[in-house]
């Protein structure tokens, strides 16, 4: 019986080892399932729990992440980071920097959950994300260089709340008032910006990243040695013969700014760049002068029934012309790359205008003598001049106006002028007689003919006679020494109408800027006219003063009737071309007397 009792309760001790082992197993093996059927259903997914931002996006494939992602972040196109000053407030678009949220990388950041190297961190990440949820950061994507692009930015803004130096032309010489202000931390504000971004946030609080700096401790001489060799790089605008223009020194400073910030060492660094606010208004400006509509030729006869061809007048006379716009940005970007390049040669810098041309429409009418363009111009100033003298060579220049010139025909300014007395309308001004400035019948008229000089020069039409002044008279200086004399009968002013069609004058009195104008018509036939400067050759200085007494004039009056002006010996060449021909070359050589100031003084009886 007991043989039988051991017996039974050995077997049911192996049972219960049986048992116990297996369960063993079982408890060994479930964890192990689990954790490798666990693995193997996000494989190729995401681990639960992983966020981006307000996203879930556990048990997501590659392909669902990227397309969740995609779409979420096509929610924040065209994002305008808003960064706040203490009450300034910029915005930077973020687009312009090739800022975006990038989806496929953005899905691997999210795949890299848990899948590291490093096994422990991996359960630990797992688990988190798990128990607690795991937020990953978007990728971000600025273009090469963008970031610190937009840094630069901020700190370059006109309206940025940075506190710049300022520059100023002293004599020619720029000098700074350089002051202290404020200078951005470049390192810290893009860390503040990623971190913004990566949450999704669009403001930022600027202020802090604004720090105190002293602008004399920065390396002024370098930065002032560039900017005095822009100043002093002579620029120049062009169009052709129509338009030309030199910017001052005074709006090439005008046209720099400076912006400071800390490098990446914490190095106080300062720049130049373009005042756009500056630049834009000079170009703007510019374009008033430069832009037109396009003009359609017209003319219009002051004697349309007149049968003679040598008298027909033209009143009017506009030539077609192509209208013109200024393109402003293109220009306003050339005139920003030279205030902020790097490297600046000394010699004259000739910027072309850039402008859109429109074609006129034809004309109704063409006109009969082969007027097509202007070939001469010549002006003349008349500031200071007596209303009698005003009106003088306002008079004559209306006799010449509407001129034509036959050609191969030979100009006579006393011929065409007509007969200068009181009887022909002309009144009493100073005029050159006889070695004496005296008032004389039709003074002004040297005015007219001077003009008609420069206008021929210009043309580069042969000048067959002309007679310089006896001395020389301040209204045609400068330039000293190209003017011309007319005195009736003998004393007259000659060219030749040596092109191939006829030549039109037109006469402009301008009142208000006291210019006498005058414009040659004609057709263009290749001639180039390179007119030098002129060169005195010598002076004399005038005589010493004359007191004349005069019976005439009370006791103790006295009235200047003349004026001192230095002699002198003047001469000017003039090259005229057409391809390898050379149509003129002439020097003309004007030599002025000294000439007397001469007072009358009165020897009458006192008054």
């Amino acid at each position: 019986m007991a043989r039988f009792q051991f017996k039974k309760l050995f077997t049911s001790h192996k049972r219960l080892a049986f048992v116990t082992k297996t369960a063993g197993y079982f408890l060994l093996l479930f964890p192990v399932t689990v954790f490798v059927s666990y693995h193997a259903a996000y494989l190729n997914k995401s681990y639960p729990g992983v966020r981006i931002g307000p996203l879930s996006l556990g048990n997501r494939s590659r392909e669902q992440l990227e397309n969740e992602l995609a779409d979420y972040f096509s929610n924040f196109k065209d994002p305008s980071l808003r960064i706040d000053f203490g009450g300034k407030t910029l915005f930077f678009n973020l687009t312009d920097y090739g800022f975006n949220y990038d989806s496929a990388q953005t899905a691997n950041a999210v795949l890299s959950v848990g899948r590291s190297k490093n096994i422990l961190n991996n359960l630990k990440e797992k688990w988190l994300a798990w128990r607690f949820g795991f937020s990953k950061e978007p990728v971000l994507s600025f273009s090469p260089g963008g970031l610190a692009a937009l840094s630069l930015d901020v700190a370059a803004r006109p309206d940025s709340p940075t506190v710049q130096p300022v520059l100023s032309l002293i004599n020619g010489q720029v000098v700074v008032n350089a002051g202290s202000g404020q200078i951005l931390d470049r390192q810290a504000l893009e860390e503040q910006m990623k971190l913004a971004l990566e949450s999704f946030s669009f403001t930022i609080q600027g202020q802090e990243y604004l720090l105190p700096v002293n602008y004399s401790e920065l390396d002024w001489p370098q930065i002032l040695s560039r900017v005095q060799s822009l100043v002093n790089k002579p620029v120049s605008l062009s169009l052709g013969k129509e338009f030309s223009r030199v910017i001052t020194k005074q709006e090439l400073l005008s046209f720099i700014d400076f912006y400071a910030y800390l490098d990446y060492s914490l190095k106080p660094i300062l720049l130049a760049k373009a005042n756009i606010v500056n630049l834009s208004s000079y170009v703007n400006q510019l374009a008033i002068s430069i832009n037109r509509d396009p003009q359609t030729e017209t003319y219009k006869l002051e004697n349309p029934d007149e049968s003679d061809p040598s008298k027909i007048r033209v009143g009017l006379f506009l030539p077609s012309k192509e209208g013109q716009i200024l393109n402003e940005p293109v220009l306003l970007s050339s005139l920003s790359s030279l205030v902020e390049s790097s490297e600046l040669s000394p010699e004259e810098l000739i910027l072309e205008l850039p402008v859109t041309y429109q074609i006129p429409a034809p004309p109704q009418q063409v006109n009969p003598w082969g007027l097509q363009e202007l070939v001469g111009l010549g002006e003349s100033n008349f500031a200071g001049s007596s209303a009698n003298r005003i009106y003088n060579l306002s008079l004559g220049s209306s006799r010449l106006h509407g001129l034509l010139i036959a050609p191969g025909t030979e100009f006579s300014f006393n011929q065409s002028v007509g007969e200068v007395t009181d009887k022909t309308g002309y009144k009493s001004a100073y005029v050159i007689s006889q070695g004496r400035t005296v008032l004389g019948i039709g003074g002004g008229m040297c005015q007219v003919s001077t003009t008609m000089f420069r206008a021929a020069l210009d043309a580069g039409l042969p000048i067959t006679q002309r007679f310089a002044h006896d001395y020389r008279v301040h209204y045609y200086e400068p330039p000293v020494g190209i003017d011309a004399t007319v005195f009736q009968p003998s004393v007259d002013l000659k060219f030749i109408n040596d092109t191939s069609g006829y030549l039109l004058l037109q006469t402009q009195v301008l009142p208000q800027e006291q210019k006498l104008i005058f414009y040659l018509y004609g057709m263009d036939d290749g001639r180039q006219v390179t007119i030098s400067e002129p060169i005195i050759h010598y002076q004399v200085p005038p005589p010493a003063v004359l007191y004349q007494d005069d019976p005439t004039l009370p006791s103790g009056k006295i009235i200047q009737v003349d004026w001192a002006a230095w002699g002198a010996k003047v001469s000017f060449g003039r090259k005229v071309v057409r391809g390898d021909q050379v149509l003129q070359n002439d020097t003309f050589v004007s030599i002025y007397r000294p000439w007397q100031a001469v007072y009358l003084r009165g020897a009458g009886p006192a008054l």
